[in-house]
């Protein structure tokens, strides 16, 4: 089962699944009506790790989109940090010091987007692009795509069709996508160099590109920064309801891995897919195990979220765990991690706690 944990980017909701009846839950045998099946506490802790990154996800681009310290921005725009990270930003953990960031929250639903890239001389830079499942499905940078100007027309499955002259077609698996670039820049006079390049960066989407119309203008996001502040112990508060109500819109918008199978098969015993089914409609013996395996999972996270693990032995060095396209992530969902990683992934070239 695919776990993902998480902590790239940082009031509680109020209301509380209701679960509490006067006779226990069904086993998996008994009768719930149309199904027959009823998760065990095992099944619904990995189903509440599996819907994880949607929901984390849904709510790091609304919480980027709705800061307050910046401009109010838009899918399908470049949010530019346009300054070397100091040891007090914190927001992101084991983040670069040598690199401005650039970050793009693609929505593909509407149409496709173009992404340009100038010709970037000869600093080092990376713009991997990961889907709405923290899945990185193309990366494109100094070690990749080399350094000349790019373009790029980037697009679900159902616009893969779809071309422009000059531009290269890159299909995302799902509607959402998450540029996270970085150029390097190795000083505060550096940067300003750098700086200039991140301006040359381009994000538009296609139906814009021709009749200069922004389909997301009136982009309302669902979660703000007053609300959550910070994503992670926001999620681990979730009532069942909310974060599983978060999941199903964000499932149905982005299609699950075809690696994914035994996952979705689970999930279709007792009725629940993309299409078929919302939170609200499954079958109340199976809301309430699936709540409960939320409820355990989230204990076990919050535990480990603000007490860490102990370094007992010291620090680890990979030297040859990079694999292309692959962003590096490490172990654990415990406070100092800082981002999501799948089980059977190697690690990339950096120095972790053992």
């Amino acid at each position: 089962m695919r776990i993902r944990n998480s902590l790239r980017i940082t009031a509680i909701a109020t209301v509380l699944l209701s679960g509490c009846t006067e006779q226990p839950a069904p086993g998996p045998q008994q009768d719930v009506g149309l199904y027959t099946f009823v998760p065990s506490q095992t099944q619904a802790e990995a189903i509440y790790d599996y819907a994880y990154p949607l929901v984390i996800m849904k709510i790091s681009q609304d919480l980027m989109l709705t800061a307050p310290f910046r401009p109010p921005s838009t899918p399908n725009h470049f949010i530019h940090f346009a300054n070397l990270a100091q040891p007090q930003n914190k927001a992101v953990v084991l983040g670069n010091r040598n690199t401005l960031y650039s970050v793009g929250w693609l929505d593909l639903s509407q149409g496709p987007v173009l992404f340009e890239i100038p010709d970037m001389g000869d600093r080092y830079y990376v713009m991997p692009l990961l889907d709405a499942w923290t899945n990185t499905f193309r990366s494109l940078g100094s070690h990749t795509t080399g350094q000349a100007a790019q373009k790029y027309l980037i697009a679900n499955e159902r616009d893969a069709e779809q071309t422009l002259e000059g531009y290269e077609t890159i299909v995302a698996p799902t509607n959402m996508v998450w540029i996270t670039g970085r150029i390097q820049a190795d000083s505060p006079q550096d940067a300003l160099g750098a700086a200039l390049l991140q301006g040359q960066y381009r994000l538009l989407t296609l139906r814009e590109h021709r009749d200069g119309a922004d389909p997301y203008a009136d982009y309302q996001a669902e979660f703000s920064f007053a609300e959550v502040r910070l994503p992670v112990p926001y999620t681990l508060e979730m009532p069942a309801a909310a974060f599983f109500e978060t999941f199903q819109k964000q499932w149905a918008n982005n299609p699950s891995p075809p690696a994914d199978a035994e996952m979705l098969a689970l999930l279709a015993e007792f009725g629940w897919t993309p299409e078929a089914a919302s939170w609200a409609e499954l079958p109340t013996p199976v809301r309430e195990a699936l709540a409960e395996g939320a409820r355990a999972k989230q204990s076990a996270y919050r535990d480990a979220f603000y007490k860490g693990r102990a370094q007992a032995d010291g620090w680890t060095f990979i030297p040859n765990g990079w694999e292309p396209g692959v962003p590096t992530m490490p172990d654990g969902p415990t406070g100092h991690v800082g981002a999501w990683r799948q089980p059977g992934r190697r690690r990339g070239v950096r120095c972790y706690p053992a």
